[in-house]
């Protein structure tokens, strides 16, 4: 009786959650301008067919996604990290705080502009002052496209003095026409990359460790704004590395009907990937990580919660979430990786 009732609230959540993701879908929600449309706008309402909405009620919806792992729910990341933009704005624009321009370009990296200067322009008054170069970057409908790019590179580079907009995962440059330098990102087309970093987040402060510490990157452009030039300072050498998360297969090309499915794959990648580490890094061995002169397991936990959490985060912290995954790795350990991916395969299957 309870598998009934869970499986008719399932099948509802899927029903609201393809009818919502289907909405913003929608030509109206997919164009560039809309974002500041909807995002500044004091009141907001949404006409489709014969019904009418408040805006404000998309938002809260989209909030109850998000505490259901909504971006799980979307057929598409991109739709989802689009649409989750658009309310942390909306939120945002009433505290006055804005994201960086990187943060809005590649969050609207699926947006659709009739003029490709437009993916650039359109979100020049959503971006903090301070995260590009104002008197470098304006619109400016004389100069072609492939310049706007290379110049809002060149303005963010000089704003944040940070080379974050170098890992901006590229399109396949034999995909397009448009002549851009090696270090331009195109914003034509999205990408299905995503970086090793995520710099999608539209968070207040990003929870970010430096090995450059305080220092600041130093860029020097020539005159003709074709050449970047980098002083660079050896820090250490990476001589192995255990996996990373694979999203492609988690996210793109994955099954509607086996949300639970990609759940448990989740789960399991995340259980496979710390199980790999630690069999490469030996963190209860008594070594001692010579770069650092810590101990092993120092480095390989301040290693795994890198980027997740403040810089103040404590080992006792960590030590208590590991406790929480090692019945997992028991059980992973106990039964194999093959036996795990056939449940997982199962309650894929037991969805369809």
């Amino acid at each position: 009786e309870n598998e009934g009732k869970f499986g008719e609230l399932f099948s509802k959540l899927l029903l609201i959650s393809d009818l919502y993701f289907s909405l913003h879908n929608r030509p109206w929600f997919r164009r560039g301008w809309i974002i500041q449309e909807v995002a500044m706008t004091k009141e907001l309402e949404v006409i489709c067919g014969d019904f009418c909405m408040h805006g404000d009620s998309l938002f809260v919806a989209m909030e109850f996604l998000t505490l259901l792992h909504g971006r799980m729910l979307s057929k598409s990341p991109f739709t989802y990290d689009r649409v989750i933009s658009i309310c942390v704005l909306r939120r945002g624009g009433f505290s006055n705080w804005k994201p960086s321009l990187l943060q809005l370009l590649l969050r609207h990296r699926s947006s659709c502009s009739t003029d490709p200067r437009d993916k650039v322009f359109e979100l020049l008054g959503l971006a903090a002052d301070n995260s590009y170069d104002m008197g470098l970057l304006k619109p400016d409908y004389t100069l072609d496209e492939a310049t706007i790019y290379r110049r809002s590179a060149i303005a963010m580079l000089k704003a944040e003095k940070s080379l974050r907009v170098l890992s901006v995962p590229h399109q396949d440059r034999a995909s397009t026409n448009l002549k851009l330098l090696s270090w331009v990102p195109n914003w034509i087309f999205e990408s299905t990359a995503f970086s090793l970093k995520d710099s999608t987040h539209t968070q207040h402060s990003e929870h970010t460790r430096r090995a450059s510490g305080e220092s600041t990157a130093q860029i020097l452009i020539s005159k003709n704004e074709r050449m970047l030039g980098l002083e660079v300072f050896f820090v250490d050498q990476i001589s192995q590395s255990a996996c990373v998360m694979d999203l492609k297969a988690i996210y793109i090309g994955s099954s509607r009907k086996g949300l639970l499915g990609r759940l448990f794959r989740e789960v399991d990648d995340s259980v496979n990937r710390l199980f790999v580490w630690e069999a490469f890094a030996k963190p209860s061995s008594k070594s001692i990580y010579k770069p650092t002169n810590e101990t092993m397991f120092h480095a390989f936990w301040k290693t795994m919660v890198t980027g997740r959490v403040s810089d103040d985060a404590s080992r006792e912290e960590f030590v208590q979430w590991y406790k929480l995954y090692l019945p997992l790795s028991g059980l992973r350990r106990f039964l194999g990786p093959r036996i795990i991916s056939r449940i997982v395969d199962d309650g894929n299957e037991g969805l369809s």
